[in-house]
């Protein structure tokens, strides 16, 4: 099986090592992590990930704005947001802007992170939400 280069955005530490403790069991390559977006974009001028894990609250440049700088330059780039945020309002923004996954921090789990980054991956979409009964 092919595996898939990961790069892990998140400024939470405790977040960035459960993502690579959750996905030890699957055919992922870790191959770089950045606390922010600058972070990431600085990575990203050296690496090439099959998918980006990227949170989307983060001090300085934040994951919604990390997107925007990445789809101008990256165009091809595959990003999986994540965040503790459950509003309908940002899932709908996160769709509109084009982004192809999103699992929600409450919802982590290894199979649940594996699958979404593995759809985007081969060019699916996959969203993870805990309701959607707030519209």
């Amino acid at each position: 099986m092919e595996r898939i280069k990961v790069i892990i955005t998140d400024d939470n530490v405790q977040y960035r090592k459960l993502f690579k403790e959750l996905l030890k069991p699957f055919a992922i390559d870790l191959i770089g992590e950045a606390s922010n977006g600058q972070d990431l974009l600085t990575l990203l001028e050296t690496l090439s990930p099959d998918v980006i894990l990227l949170d989307i609250e983060m001090p300085g440049m934040d994951g919604i704005v990390s997107y925007k700088f990445i789809k101008e330059k990256y165009p091809m780039a595959k990003v999986v947001m994540v965040s503790s945020i459950d509003a309908y309002e940002l899932i709908q923004e996160l769709k509109e802007r084009g982004v192809k996954g999103f699992v929600h921090k409450h919802m982590l789990d290894d199979e649940i992170l594996w699958t979404t980054i593995k759809t985007v991956k081969d060019g699916g979409v996959l969203y993870t939400e805990i309701s959607s009964s707030n519209k």
